[in-house]
């Protein structure tokens, strides 16, 4: 099946361009969207849409007399058609005929002919058409987000004109017609020159692209026409740790029976007083470009390495330990906090006789936690046995070597209020980008059908009263959550609900008329959601064996690293991960979930739920699994394996 790729302004516009070419109506074609167009502000746009466009089997183009040369001998007397042109073997003797159409005018020796006339020797005849239509195509120069490169894009004209249809060797010819379209090109390499210096493109031009593009568009690739020079980035300065700060796995220990101690499988690792715990390397300085109009790109900035905390000293860029303890690492790039703090190790078991164990610093405890009792640690907490009813937190990580069984982990904290807002903030953003994209195609119609001067008050209306009829209980939802932020003065969010309020409620005509506007908006969402999402970025992590009747609280990873859990819950904002089964019980996480098996296949419950942007994958989910993705759920009726559960473009869940 014949097809073409073409691109546009929009996936319309290119659709337009493709019918065009293979001379078909819309109904005649299958479309194949391969991008969507991207677009900074209104009208200027990064990313053209391309599409492929497939003529239907029934419509598939046969072959062309015009390209079927015929190959029989022309004998003395005779005339033929022949790609077009006309050719005899006329003698004295024997003097072929010919006869013009009504849309091909034939000329003997440059003089028109009106009906059937004889050939003579040395004839030289030439055919005329009439031409139909012609259409000069159009070229388009467009650039990436720094003006570095430029690129080309070709709409090829065409002529369209009655052409000769080939005929084998005749006496008597009778020219017979059809009507063809001839790709046409009618502008040339100085006007796309014109056009560059009009751009203001000064270096970098490349005249062979431009010919070689002129001789043979291709409508499916970019061509560079310009290049300058892209600037080279440069690296920010980093720590290269020498010891081993995580709490890590080791060899278990052979005893002298011939057993294996297996509760020495993890270790929280220390360091000595003068021990280096890393060397800070210094940035790399990034190299300046140059864009098409020979002005310079900067590169990003580059940032230090900036190394703080307690225990530590810097010497010559290295970090050393001028305390005995455990080293706690939180990196906030280019921040590293380094903090040398001191381990608590309890003999045995955590009991009544113990008591229950708070301390600020590291806690190893080689035997179980047992019921009733409480740990708590401002930093981590590694159990090497057990824990049975009882209540375990800390701030950065839990480590639980064997079972969980009716008890209690709490790993980090979580602020409820700020991940809603957090989420608010992504939500509003979206929409915001799809109500800009849906602004824009409004306006773009409106300007190809010529309506005049744009009121972007009045298309803002529209869209809010028709299409996103949601919007502004969406926005008052959100005005009453900026108002509980903390920050509140930091952001000056006051500015950022007025710009909301006057742009979706009182479609204020003097602010529609800034073209940045919803740059604008966007911008200031981002911030906010950008600063949210480093703040609530997961730091903590909790990794147990299995779990029994338990829940576990984690402002981060949960690793289930052994057999399984049975009807426990699990709350991560970060990933959730096992090789294991889930049999009964809850997951919630915020940046998905990874599991074996899961469900039971004898009538309870199982449930996922992960967040609408975010995946569940599974390798067997049994009857009564329960998948909820955003506020979309999936109830398992039949046993499925291989399964990748998320939302397409509809908001449909899908498992792939």
């Amino acid at each position: 099946m014949k097809s073409v790729k073409c691109k546009g302004r929009s996936v319309e516009e290119a659709v337009a361009k493709a019918l065009k070419i293979l001379h078909a109506e819309k109904d005649d074609v299958v479309v194949e969207v391969l991008e969507e167009p991207e677009d900074r502000v209104f009208g200027l746009f990064v990313k053209p849409a391309v599409v492929k466009v497939t003529l239907k089997s029934n419509q598939d183009e046969t072959e062309s007399p015009l390209n079927d040369p015929v190959n029989q001998s022309l004998n003395p007397g005779m005339i033929q058609v022949v790609n077009g042109s006309v050719q005899h073997l006329a003698d004295e003797e024997k003097r072929p005929t010919i006869v013009p159409s009504e849309n091909i005018t034939v000329l003997i020796n440059g003089k028109p002919i009106e009906g059937e006339t004889e050939v003579h020797p040395n004839d030289e005849i030439e055919l005329k058409p009439t031409i139909l239509e012609r259409y000069n195509g159009s070229f388009h120069i467009y650039f990436d987000e720094q003006k570095v490169t430029a690129y080309l894009e070709i709409e090829p004209g065409y002529i369209e004109r009655y052409a000769p249809i080939d005929t084998p060797p005749t006496f008597y010819l009778t020219i017979n017609e059809q009507i063809i379209k001839e790709p046409y090109i009618s502008f040339t390499k100085e006007d796309i020159l014109n056009e560059l210096k009009n751009r203001n493109v000064t270096i970098g031009i490349d005249e062979a692209a431009i010919e070689k593009a002129l001789e043979k568009p291709d409508l499916s690739q970019d061509i560079i026409i310009a290049k300058g020079k892209t600037p080279v980035e440069g690296e920010n300065g980093y720590v290269e740790f020498l010891v081993q700060y995580e709490i890590s796995n080791v060899q278990p220990k052979l005893k002298e029976d011939g057993t294996v101690d297996y509760r020495e499988i993890r270790e929280i690792p220390m360091v000595d007083v003068g021990e280096t715990i890393g060397i800070i390397h210094p940035p790399k300085e990034g190299e300046e470009g140059l864009n098409l109009e020979n002005r310079p790109i900067k590169p990003k900035k580059v940032n230090e390495a900036i190394v703080k905390g307690r225990g530590i000293e810097i010497v010559d860029n290295k970090i050393i330990a001028v305390e005995k303890g455990t080293i706690r690492v939180n990196k906030r790039i280019p921040i590293y906090q380094i903090d040398i703090i001191q381990k608590l190790v309890h003999q045995g078991d955590v009991d009544l006789k113990s008591g229950n164990i708070a301390f600020v610093g590291d806690i190893e405890i080689t035997g179980n936690v047992e019921e009733n009792m409480t740990v708590e640690s401002s930093e981590r907490i590694l159990i090497m046995q057990n824990v049975h009813g009882a209540t375990v937190e800390a701030v950065n990580e839990i480590v639980v070597n064997r079972n969980i069984i009716r008890s209690k982990l709490v790993a980090g904290k979580i602020e409820e209020n700020e991940i809603v807002l957090k989420e608010k903030t992504g939500e509003l953003l979206n929409e915001i980008k799809s109500f800009k994209q849906s602004l824009l195609q409004l306006i773009l119609a409106n300007r190809r059908a010529n309506a005049g001067p744009v009121d972007m008050a009045a298309i803002v209306r529209v869209l809010v009263q028709q299409k996103y009829t949601k919007l502004t209980a969406q926005l008052n939802e959100y005005f009453k959550l900026l108002h509980e932020v903390k920050d509140y003065e930091l952001f000056n969010l006051n500015e950022m609900i007025d710009m909301l309020y006057k742009t979706f409620f009182a479609f204020d005509r003097k602010l529609l008329d800034d073209e940045m506007l919803f740059l604008t908006i966007q911008e200031k969402l981002g911030t906010l959601y950008r600063y949210y999402e480093q703040k609530l970025e997961p730091t903590s992590k909790v990794t147990i064996g299995q779990a029994q009747q338990s829940e576990v609280f984690c402002n981060g990873d949960i690793y289930l690293t052994g057999r399984g859990a049975y009807n426990s819950i699990f709350h991560a904002e970060g990933k959730f991960v096992t090789n294991g089964f889930i049999r009964g019980g809850s997951i919630f996480a915020r940046k998905g979930i990874e599991v074996n098996e899961v469900g039971s296949g004898f009538g309870v419950e199982t449930l996922l739920h992960v967040p609408a942007t975010e995946t569940i994958r599974i390798n067997r989910a049994k009857e009564d699994t329960i998948l909820q993705i955003g506020k979309r759920k999936y109830r398992f009726v039949k046993e499925r394996t291989f399964i990748e559960a998320r939302l397409d473009e509809t908001g449909t869940l899908v498992l792939a």
